[in-house]
């Protein structure tokens, strides 16, 4: 049964998940640099080399 109540966790916070998509993004976009070993700029722990 669909609850008629609004979604209270985002309800009237556009900017609340603006910044969690955001955050998200960022965390993710960092993850894929250290497994590409650009993160810190030295090469260690990469399936590279």
């Amino acid at each position: 049964m669909i609850s008629p109540e609004p979604d209270q966790r985002l309800h009237g916070r556009p900017e609340l998940a603006v910044l969690l998509d955001d955050l998200l993004r960022r965390a993710y976009r960092r993850w894929r640099e250290r497994r590409a070993g650009r993160a810190s700029g030295d090469n260690q722990g990469t399936e590279l080399q």
